[in-house]
């Protein structure tokens, strides 16, 4: 009898498995771990972190009113933005989306955190600067930097931006 074990739906991307070792040998216990890679490899933590996240388990949310802080130094394309907005919300390696919708979708609850609350953003410039894709082909459309905040104010977070 032959036995033959595959990946699975948690296949890394090729080239990836580096990264996907990183995380079967340590969960990361440091903000920013992800920040010294490249944007591909970027992009699959954070494929990992979103399929780490359901596997939590205790208690989901953290009452309204609390304070995040968001370490915006290496938010250089979008998704450094959800690696870093996950992680301000829920510790290193944590999830808070990975698209717009999925933002969206975590604000109203079951993803660590309850709004209201307020999100302290530093080294915002950065971010300004390098999440300003135009989002529409229309006049005064919003850029991907806008859509975040304005998200963000339709469900009462409050963002400082310093």
């Amino acid at each position: 009898m032959d036995i033959i074990a595959g990946w699975g739906h948690d296949s890394p991307q090729s080239g990836a498995r580096h990264i996907w070792e990183r995380w079967r040998t340590a969960r990361p216990d440091q903000i920013n771990q992800w920040a010294v890679y490249g944007s591909k490899d970027r992009r699959e933590w954070l494929t990992i972190v979103g399929r780490s996240s359901f596997r939590q388990t205790g208690p989901v949310d953290r009452p309204a009113g609390r304070v995040y802080y968001l370490d915006g130094a290496h938010v250089t394309d979008e998704t450094s933005f959800y690696l870093a907005v996950g992680e301000a919300i829920n510790g290193p390696g944590g999830y808070f989306g990975w698209n717009l919708d999925a933002l969206n979708d975590c604000l109203y609850g079951g993803f660590g955190a309850t709004t209201p609350f307020t999100l302290v953003w530093s080294d915002s410039p950065v971010a300004r600067r390098s999440l300003s894709r135009i989002l529409e082909q229309v006049d005064d459309a919003p850029t991907f930097f806008g859509t975040i905040q304005t998200i963000f104010a339709e469900h009462d977070v409050s963002v400082v931006l310093r």
